[in-house]
């Protein structure tokens, strides 16, 4: 059931943020395609591949950044970074390791140590994507390799004389917190922000009284509940009588009692996987896919009974679209049925207070 709420909240955020995912993911793409023109001048330069199975080892790497690049285009960054669910995370994963490799075998080619140092630089924007879009554990992989990478080159350097011991410590360091301070520090930013967007979102969707769904929540889960249902789906407006008498006659907060007991009886009625709000003041709505084994009346029914063991009475209309909703249609379906319902259960209290 978490799960389920868990990908409703996602849909729902991800659409409300408007996110120019595209111009993202394009960007990513450009910077493999950068990464690997580095990699061919490198073959131009003194200080890169020298042997003809280095320089064949780097044009081969700086080749495979063009399918890359394309592939990253088609990969929808919003899902993956606000889920960090590791069902999301095989894509973002295999092309951080393809980076890591990649940029290692480049630098491990280089005839000059102390230029390959300079070049795990690199890693930092490999590292950027990380913070971003890797779960825990592969990001640390990440960090490990980059810095197993980083004090390597640093000692070869040493080792060439191109720097004293100090100097190539020195180096050495300032390289290990450029690379993995982007990813603890961006790992940390984007980590915050997505919990200040669902606390915002939950907020933004959630009657504080009840804590069902709120209006503008209500509309947007019955469409897609209209859309996504092929059976149809039945729409019921509950009303609780005498909400105006019970409060001026045992006070405000009684009454907030009844509305959250009216709360805790529809989530028990229907379920969570049904659309319940509290549409305002005393009047709750219900959107449900329709089952073949229990009509509407029935669930009016049954909520009816609930309720009134409580002590609590409520009218209740109802309205049944059939079948499935084209995407564009579901908001006006929607009007319709809440009119219908509305309707009805207002008929319903007129023969109620009938003599």
């Amino acid at each position: 059931m978490m799960a389920l709420r868990s990908r409703l909240q996602q849909r729902e955020i991800l659409d409300g943020l408007l996110l120019r995912e595209s111009v993202f993911r394009y960007a990513i793409a450009a910077f493999v395609l950068v990464f690997g023109v580095i990699a061919m001048f490198s073959l131009a330069s003194s200080d890169g591949p020298q042997t003809p199975v280095a320089r064949g080892v780097v044009l081969v790497v700086s080749l495979t950044t063009l399918p890359v690049a394309i592939a990253t285009t088609r990969l929808h960054l919003g899902s993956v970074w606000w889920s960090q669910r590791a069902r999301w995370q095989p894509a973002p994963t295999l092309f951080v390791g393809y980076a890591d490799t990649g940029l290692t075998v480049i630098l491990a080619a280089f005839q000059n140590a102390a230029a390959a140092l300079l070049g795990t630089a690199l890693f930092a924007v490999v590292g950027a994507y990380a913070a971003h879009f890797l779960t825990f554990l592969p990001r640390l992989v990440h960090i490990a390799v980059s810095s197993v990478v980083i004090i390597v080159f640093g000692v070869q350097t040493v080792a060439a004389g191109d720097t004293d011991p100090l100097g190539g410590v020195g180096r050495t360091m300032v390289l290990l917190l450029a690379v993995n301070g982007t990813v603890l520090l961006h790992g940390l930013y984007t980590s915050e922000i997505r919990q200040a967007i669902a606390r915002s979102h939950m907020v933004a969707t959630t009657d504080p009284l009840t804590l069902l769904a709120n209006r503008r929540a209500f509309d947007l889960r019955a469409r897609r509940l209209i859309e996504t249902s092929p059976d149809g789906v039945d729409v019921l407006l509950v009303d609780v009588d005498d909400l105006k008498v019970i409060n001026d006659s045992y006070g405000h907060d009684h009454g907030d009692q009844v509305l959250r007991r009216v709360a805790a009886g529809i989530t028990s009625t229907v379920g969570l996987h049904a659309v319940s709000a509290r549409l305002g003041g005393d009047e709750f709505g219900i959107a449900v896919a329709v089952q073949p084994d229990r009509t509407k009346e029935q669930v009016a029914d049954a909520l009816r009974q609930l309720l009134s063991r409580e002590g609590i009475s409520v009218s209740i209309g109802s309205a049944r679209a059939e079948g499935l909703t084209p995407t564009g249609e579901s908001e006006a379906v929607l009007s319709h049925l809440l009119k219908t319902a509305d309707e009805r259960m207002y008929s319903g209290k007129r023969r109620q207070t009938r003599p």
